[in-house]
């Protein structure tokens, strides 16, 4: 069970999330507008990933759906993105703030 103030970060961090990714999607070209989605990893990401395991040119074998999980548990204040164009995703990538908080570590890209 999470603690009462982790609960409350994992709100907070989300809402800042959504806004951030509606800012970005903003200030997109129009002709973009519709086309480009920004979304937390859900689970329709974790299923196309899942299709990129195979692919040849993939060098690292992490488990999306085991550090999706990890993070969403252990870090609140985590960047978390899928960028998706018309039905095909695109990229996904986790990070979370550095301890001094002034930069973002990307951990999987």
């Amino acid at each position: 069970m999470k603690q009462p103030s982790h609960q409350l970060a994992d709100i907070t961090y989300a809402q800042l999330r959504e806004q951030s990714r509606a800012q970005a999607v903003s200030k997109m070209p129009l002709r973009l507008q519709e086309s480009v989605k920004l979304e937390d990893i859900t689970g329709r990401t974790i299923a196309q990933l899942s299709r990129w395991e195979t692919h040849p040119n993939r060098r690292v074998m992490w488990s999306w759906p085991q550090w999706t999980s990890r993070y969403a548990a252990i870090y609140p204040k985590r960047f978390e993105l899928a960028i998706w164009f018309h039905s095909m995703l695109c990229s996904a990538s986790l990070g979370r703030p550095t301890w001094g908080a002034g930069k973002l570590r990307l951990d999987m890209i």
